[in-house]
């Protein structure tokens, strides 16, 4: 019935990487859009339904964008609340940079026609190259999410992956990592946390 496109689209974008609809509102992430310049800081698109027309109604980015996040390598959606992964952000603190594609999810928000970010979601055990955000995941009444960690390490073994749950709060105002799910027979490269549901 339609093709969606970007109102700003170019080359190299990645327009469709990750989709995900809730009703008559859709989210369409770019993870390789250069938002302010910023080279592959990614970003998502939020279409609404209107008869049988969907028409963009805003792009969304993170709070604190940086080149080769990948905002939006995945994305989920459940009536007014939206969270969106971000694999590629890195961990920096004033002085230095030290972990590169730790990851990230950010919680957004819609009040009034208007998405907002609320909350940056990280893991509790959060290391370099974990890449949390890989996948995510929202329950129908928006108030759990799964956010997975493909690539986390469990002690020495490399890559073995992880999920963590987040629970929102009962004013909807915080979002809590209430758990980290890992494998009962974790082996090297087993990527748990790659897709999750």
């Amino acid at each position: 019935i339609q093709k969606l496109v970007a109102s700003d689209r170019e080359a190299g974008d990645a327009f469709g990487w990750s989709v995900a609809m809730s009703g008559t509102t859709a989210i369409v992430a770019a993870p390789r859009e250069d938002p302010d310049s910023v080279s592959d800081a990614g970003v998502a698109y939020i279409f609404t339904k209107n008869g049988n027309t969907w028409t963009e109604t805003q792009k969304i980015t993170s709070s604190d964008l940086e080149s080769d996040d990948q905002f939006g390598a995945s994305v989920a959606i459940s009536g007014n609340t939206a969270i969106v992964g971000a694999y590629g952000e890195d961990i920096v603190t004033s002085t230095d940079f030290i972990g590169r594609d730790a990851g990230a999810a950010y919680i957004f928000v819609r009040s009034s026609d208007t998405w907002s970010e609320i909350q940056k979601l990280t893991a509790s055990h959060r290391q370099g190259y974990d890449e949390f955000g890989k996948s995510v995941a929202i329950s129908e009444d928006g108030t759990t999410a799964i956010v997975g960690a493909d690539r986390d390490d469990q002690g020495f073994i490399s890559a073995t992956g992880a999920a963590y749950i987040f629970v929102r709060s009962s004013d909807g105002d915080t979002w809590t990592e209430t758990q980290k799910l890992t494998a009962s027979d974790p082996e090297e490269n087993d990527r748990f946390g790659m897709c999750v549901a």
